[in-house]
């Protein structure tokens, strides 16, 4: 049997970007605020000590989210993905579906999306034009 061809998914730049553009009335739950060291946002831990789960026992997933034009610039040629960013978030219930129910980093509880064998925020953009050396039929299979 022969190995699935790798799949380019962008390069992950960190957590959030070092910029974040803010608006009051429609906050981003992809962003928070961590303080040195710690793996999950202080929004996340609050949220978890809320609902009264076990911080050291809750499941941890790592989301995935690609960059928008608005938080920075990159190549946009053809082919050419977005940066992405990358964050652990603790898993509050697994679905029939495939889905995944998760604490953002901004406290929020969101479905995330599983696609390509990694939990996406959104669903990725430009990954068929980025990856197109890979014929349909291997993409049905991850």
């Amino acid at each position: 049997m022969t190995e699935a061809p790798a799949i380019n998914f962008g390069e992950v730049i960190g957590r959030q970007p070092e910029t974040l553009y803010v608006t009051p009335s429609k906050p981003n739950p992809w962003y928070g605020t961590w303080f040195e060291g710690d793996d999950l946002s202080v929004q996340q831990r609050t949220t978890l000590a809320t609902r009264e789960i076990d911080q050291s026992k809750v499941e941890i997933v790592k989301v995935y989210r690609q960059a928008t034009s608005r938080e920075m610039y990159w190549s946009t040629g053809y082919g050419s993905l977005p940066p992405l960013f990358e964050f652990d978030c603790p898993v509050i219930r697994r679905e029939k579906d495939g889905f995944v129910r998760v604490v953002t980093p901004f406290g929020d509880v969101k479905r995330v999306i599983p696609l390509y064998g990694r939990l996406w925020a959104t669903a990725p953009r430009g990954l068929r034009q980025a990856n197109r050396h890979i014929h349909t039929h291997d993409w049905v299979a991850m």
